[in-house]
């Protein structure tokens, strides 16, 4: 959890201040730590008792889902 609160806090900084001079590495790097964000936090879920099987299998494909789509974000 520690983690997710310095990345969010690293999130807000970055937006505040949008430290690169090109907006585009600016859109990338704010997409990569929501990306790794929602991953944490997906897996969080994941590795709690109450989730069933079947809910961990659907965490499990929304992980990779967002980090394909973050590959597939970078490479277009």
């Amino acid at each position: 959890m520690m983690a997710l609160f310095v990345f969010v806090c690293a999130l807000a900084a970055h937006m505040r201040t949008l430290p690169y001079t090109d907006p585009l590495i600016d859109l990338q790097e704010a997409v990569s730590i929501t990306a790794f964000i929602t991953s944490v936090w997906l897996a969080v879920f994941m590795s709690l008792d109450s989730v069933s099987s079947d809910g961990r299998q659907v965490l499990s494909v929304l992980i990779v889902l967002v980090n394909v789509g973050y590959v597939v974000f970078v490479a277009w």
